[in-house]
């Protein structure tokens, strides 16, 4: 049988792994070995972690993501083993633009490797496992998994997977018994090689002397595998001989350079000249904090001399700058590099070395851009492409990164003016180690605080605080990520009073410049404007005050909305508090969507806007057209929710709508706790207003649970005390929860003495008079898990008006008793006031 287990590419950090893993995967003799040994087409995927890069490359979901992705573009007769899960995740999700989280993938993963109707041969390269951003525990137990399962279907799949990592003890554990080898064993010709060639291209000679092959020899011998050792040697070396240094000294030079990495980062940063120590650390403070590579245009702006003037200081929230909206943006406000020539191209290289001792390179634009894969249905004559399907009806978004670390620009061929212009070009650490030295470091890195002439309040900033003091338009892709620096940067500095106002400052000047394109990019723009319009009705004089606290609790500001509530006037932040949907809009609103860097916690915001004095058992008018999407879903109630106005207390309004995001790590009950922890009642629920009938209907939020929810809300509520069992229908709790055929909801109603065997059973037709609606429904169409009744039913079979449930009786169609009994009106005195 043929050996499953991983091949492992291990050595030190900066041997060259990632550098021979590219290689083996774009080879032709890869693929000849691989054809030899089988037959049939191979399918390569490829994923390699990559800490420097953006989240979504470092961690265990994105990889397996790209790792589907790729194998399903590649051979689409598989994509019949991911559809079954693809399905299951819209059904929960009600949604076609499901999130894949990381059980499914796992389970399609899975899935793929055993199918059983095809024959498929997978190979899979892993890199940088080190740089894998979660336990790596799991992450091996990953890997092990796959191969597996691989191993149990051997007659119908043959998979090879190789690994590159650093010699952790995780991974020595774990892969110790596998074909392996130290790549740094093995690196010597290699780095000889290349050091040669450095020294010779110094030197100006073309052939080597006796002096060559001394120096090449002592940085050979000191570099011990290790080419990032080498590379940073040679930049030095190479000047020293350029400037005339002799050799005896060049060979004393090379004997004191330090063989540990972290020691000779020191050392780097130590010879920068001490007046360029304050752009030094800003620009590595930028690099590091960035979620995204930083383009070079971004880093030059960020980092001349009056960005740096403007960082220092601690920005006054009432005199805030205003920067345009609209209209070009002058040159200096920019930072924009003019098209220039050869000499500019390498001014600026030089003014990047020089600040960072060359700790920083530039990189390619296409290392760094995701591609949007689609991964769903596929229907006969769909087009495969690049980036997955293009059947955009039936499909579900999943993003797909593409994280093989970027190659350095070692020469400056094609787009000089690119280069020059700082556009289409990134700037990252040489190697993970450098940011691993600053992380670990900081200022102990080299850096010289006490130079004379220099404001050291400079480097009191952390990459967070400079990248949002740094957000404006004309700096498109920190712009981009603006609420998500702004929630960085104030958890970065909690605790720290007038750190945290000068971060709130900054954060309220993103707020106010936000417009309807910027807050599509971040959150749900159509779920946002109808919140804005039932709260503050677009009309009030202090409309700008709530778009930007609905905006700050979008993007969970919860410090900044402490500090802010401070500065405004008293009358303002009385009436905006006295919103009535504020804290519904708290625990169910809209969040930054790409925010995975952080962990929402919408129990620190509802904490929040409690102390400042919002009503946690007020009820409020919610948008209706939030409805839709849950008339749209797989519970029935939102048909009608959609054709009524409702008002809901914030705890009913969770029970309704509230689900838990990708990056939220509190459930929805989480919060609920919450709420009642600060004096929710359990017993409250929702006021229906219908509007053809002008019909008020009341239900608890355990009805509608019983009804509509799920078996958790259920045990929930009933758990924390509800004492409304009644319903208006007559119906009992009991009765609806037969009708699902929900045992979990039976259970828990008769341990809390609500469910009588004995009770009338409804069957056939039943009546549900609800906002003026006669609903067909019978115990067939109810039998569902908790998670909804009528999944598979569209709305106009559900639902029937009064006028269209008499002609159906008339017809024959329904019996009599499917007409709703008349119940007596309500008077509706205010709009706002319901019974």
């Amino acid at each position: 049988m043929d050996d499953y287990r991983p091949f492992w590419i291990q050595g030190k950090p900066g041997s060259g792994k990632s550098t021979l893993m590219k290689f083996t995967i774009k080879d032709p003799r890869t693929l000849r070995a691989l054809t030899d040994s089988s037959s049939g087409k191979w399918t390569f995927s490829s994923y390699f972690f990559h800490n420097r890069g953006s989240f979504v490359q470092k961690t265990l979901r994105s990889m397996l993501q790209e790792l589907l992705h790729s194998i399903l573009v590649q051979n689409a007769a598989l994509v019949q083993y991911v559809y079954s899960v693809y399905s299951t995740l819209r059904t929960e999700q009600k949604s076609r633009g499901i999130e894949w989280n990381l059980e499914s993938l796992r389970v399609a993963i899975t899935n793929v490797l055993g199918l059983s109707t095809c024959k498929a041969n997978l190979c899979l390269f892993l890199d940088a496992l080190d740089e894998h951003a979660g336990e790596n525990e799991e992450l091996v137990r990953l890997v092990w998994d796959m191969a597996r399962t691989a191993r149990e279907n051997a007659k119908f799949v043959r998979l090879k997977i190789c690994i590159a990592s650093r010699p952790w003890g995780i991974f020595e554990k774990s892969f110790g018994q596998c074909p392996q080898f130290a790549i740094h064993e093995h690196t010597q010709g290699d780095i000889e090689m290349y050091t040669a060639q450095r020294i010779r291209e110094a030197m100006y000679t073309p052939q080597s002397s006796p002096a060559e092959a001394a120096i090449v020899e002592s940085i050979v011998r000191g570099a011990l595998g290790v080419f990032i050792w080498v590379r940073l040697v040679l930049d030095r070396i190479t000047q020293d001989i350029v400037d005339g240094t002799p050799f005896p000294k060049l060979h004393r030079t090379i004997a004191q350079l330090p063989s540990e990495l972290g020691e000779l980062y020191r050392l780097t940063v130590q010879r920068i000249k001490p007046q360029y120590h304050p752009e030094t650390w800003v620009m590595f403070q930028a690099v590091l904090g960035a979620i995204h590579p930083l383009p070079l245009a971004e880093l030059l702006s960020i980092t001349d001399t009056h960005s740096l003037m403007d960082l220092t200081s601690i920005a006054d929230m009432s005199i805030l700058p205003s920067f345009k909206t609209d209209g070009p943006e002058s040159d200096n406000m920019t930072g924009s590099i003019p098209k220039a020539s050869d000499s500019a191209i390498q001014e600026r290289l030089r003014w990047l070395n020089s600040r960072s001792g060359g700790l920083l390179e530039v990189t390619a634009v296409s290392s760094f851009h995701p591609s949007i894969g689609q991964l769903g249905p596929r229907k006969p004559g769909d087009e495969v492409s690049r980036t997955g399907y293009n059947n955009q009806s039936d499909a579900s978004a999943i993003a797909i990164v593409n994280p093989d670390p970027p190659e350095s620009i070692t020469t400056l061929e094609g787009s000089q003016d690119d280069v020059a212009d700082g556009e289409g070009y990134y700037v990252q650490f040489i190697h993970q180690t450098v940011k691993d030295s600053l992380i670990n470091h900081g200022l102990n890195l080299g850096f010289d605080v006490d130079h004379d002439g220099i404001d050291t309040s400079i480097y009191q900033l952390i990459g967070y605080e400079i990248l949002l003091k740094a957000c404006h338009r004309s700096s498109p892709s920190i712009w981009t990520d603006a609420l998500v620096y702004a929630k960085l940067a104030e958890a970065s500095v909690q605790g720290q009073q007038e750190r945290l106002k000068a971060v709130a400052a900054s954060t309220q000047r993103v707020l106010e410049q936000l417009d309807e394109a910027d807050i599509a990019s971040m959150l749900n723009l159509i779920e946002f404007n109808m919140w804005m319009k039932e709260i503050s009705n677009y009309t009030d004089k202090h409309v700008q005050y709530v778009r930007t606290l609905l905006l700050a609790i979008s993007a969970n500001l919860h410090l900044f909305i402490k500090v802010w509530l401070g500065e405004i006037p008293n009358e303002v932040r009385i009436d905006i508090l006295q919103r009535s949907a504020l804290l519904s809009f708290a625990v169910i609103c809209p969040i930054v969507e790409h925010s995975e860097s952080y962990q929402v916690q919408r129990i620190k915001m509802v904490e929040t806007l409690i102390g400042h004095g919002c009503d946690c058992n007020e009820d409020s008018y919610l948008p209706r057209e939030i409805f839709l999407d849950e008339a749209l879903g797989s519970t029935g109630y939102g048909q009608f929710l959609a054709d009524a106005t409702a008002t809901m207390s914030p705890l009913t309004a969770l029970c309704f709508f509230g689900r838990q995001r990708g990056n939220e790590i509190e459930s929805v009950f989480d919060i609920a706790n919450a709420l009642i922890k600060y004096g929710a009642s359990v017993d409250t629920g929702v006021y229906l207003l219908s509007c053809p009938y002008a019909e008020i209907t009341h239900a608890s939020i355990l009805e509608h649970s019983v009804r509509y929810g799920s078996a958790e809300w259920v045990r929930f509520i009933l758990s924390h005390g509800a004492t409304e069992t009644s319903t208006e229908s007559g119906y009992s709790l009991a009765e609806y929860a037969h009708l699902r055929h929900d045992a979990e909801i039976i259970r828990f109603l008769k341990d809390h003495g609500l469910y009588d065997p004995q009770q009338r059973i409804l069957d056939g037709v039943a009546e549900f008079p609800t906002c003026g609606h006669a609903i067909r429904m019978t115990s067939e169409m109810l039998m569902s898990t908790s998670g909804g009744c009528g999944a598979d039913l569209k709305p106009k079979q559900l639902y029937l008006t009064q006028e269209q449930a008499r002609r159906a009786i008339l017809q024959g169609e329904l019996p009599p008793s499917a007409l709703p009994p008349q119940r007596p009106k309500y008077h509706i005195a205010s709009a706002h006031n319901p019974p």
